[in-house]
């Protein structure tokens, strides 16, 4: 049965969230989704051909993930560190599956840098979801090069700074916008 978008959309974010957990304490099964442990990113396939691969955003303890914060900050963008991994995962994956990319804070620069830094990965994913995406002051970045691609989904927490950068732009084309409460 297909799925609404809205149910998609909260399925997806909280398959980010288990994303988060360190791999051995990620769980095996979440939201009808199977883990595949091979992967150095989260990946999740279910019954119906789909398969999730998540990016995850800072981890407080991470200083790699501060630094590219750091990175996106000064210059707009991070270093493309998940283009390699991404490509596995889809290199990997078997033919007629729908691949789906999700991503959270810093991983969405990381997601779109992969995209960038790599032609033709992106058509190879039918939809990529930006989770509270990461924007700079100014506008530049990746984060905004992605805007007018409505394969990119984007949801914006009015409650989260990083992601109200998007405010000085004309806004993503597919976009939605959500509030703390």
């Amino acid at each position: 049965s297909e799925m609404c978008i809205r149910d998609r959309d909260e399925l997806y974010a909280r398959l980010v969230k288990a994303g988060y957990h360190y791999e051995t304490d990620r769980p095996e099964r979440s939201e009808g989704y199977v883990r595949k442990p091979e992967y150095d990113v989260s990946v999740w396939d279910n019954a119906d051909g789909h398969r999730m691969s998540v990016v995850r955003g800072t981890k407080p303890t991470h200083g790699e993930d501060w630094a590219q914060n750091a990175r996106i900050f000064a210059t707009g963008k991070p270093q493309e560190l998940v283009g390699d991994e991404l490509r596995h995962v889809l290199d990997q994956t078997s033919p007629g599956t729908i691949v789906d990319v999700a991503s959270h804070s810093l991983g969405t620069s990381l997601t779109l840098e992969a995209y960038s830094a790599n032609p033709g990965m992106q058509n190879r994913v039918h939809e990529t979801y930006l989770y509270n995406p990461a924007y700079t002051v100014g506008g530049r970045g990746s984060t905004n090069e992605y805007e007018k691609d409505k394969r990119v989904r984007y949801f914006i927490n009015s409650g989260d700074i990083v992601s109200l950068g998007s405010l000085g732009s004309s806004g993503p084309v597919n976009m939605v916008l959500r509030h703390p409460n």
